[in-house]
């Protein structure tokens, strides 16, 4: 490789760590207040829809006391929840905008297919040490992506970048 081309190789690779370095700066103060209060600790909108459709997050499900996750058999958490309604071949003109083009040929194919609706739920629930992690992640300066983007060094084991400055 030829002086030039080495130079301009340098200076290609500098050009593209302090990108990288830029695009993984520190969250401001108001972006911190943010988790915990109008977003979960790894991120996600703590406010459902205004319409209703999507509930509000509301802290998800935990395991039942005594629970043994070793043992293969993961209970119901919602044993008492009937269908709101069911979409078929009858019906599925009045919710095709919240259908999917191949559901829908399903139900002309077959017509016995059916969609039994549930109560829409926000049940996820992560662990208190991964969401603190989470928050410690948000925290910290030194929780950035590899020079090369394919990895992460300086996170703990929960959300790395909970409000994300670009993909």
């Amino acid at each position: 490789m030829n002086l030039d081309k080495m130079l301009r190789a340098i200076t290609v690779g500098v050009a593209l760590s302090l990108a990288c370095a830029a695009s993984q700066a520190a969250l401001t103060e108001e972006e911190l207040k943010q988790l915990g209060t109008t977003l979960t600790p790894w991120g996600a909108e703590i406010a459902g829809t205004p319409d209703g459709s999507y509930p509000a997050y509301s802290g998800g499900i935990k395991p039942p006391p005594g629970f043994d996750p070793k043992s293969g058999m993961w209970p119901d958490p919602y044993p008492d929840d009937k269908p709101l309604f069911s979409i078929d071949a009858t019906n599925m003109e009045q919710y095709k905008d919240r259908l999917m083009e191949a559901q829908m040929e399903l139900m002309r194919r077959y017509p016995t297919f059916r969609m039994d609706i549930y109560p829409t739920r926000r049940s996820a629930w992560i662990p208190e040490r991964i969401q603190q992690n989470s928050l410690a992640n948000a925290r910290n300066p030194e929780c950035k992506t590899s020079a090369n983007g394919v990895g992460v060094y300086g996170c703990w084991g929960g959300t790395p970048f909970p409000i994300p400055k670009n993909g």
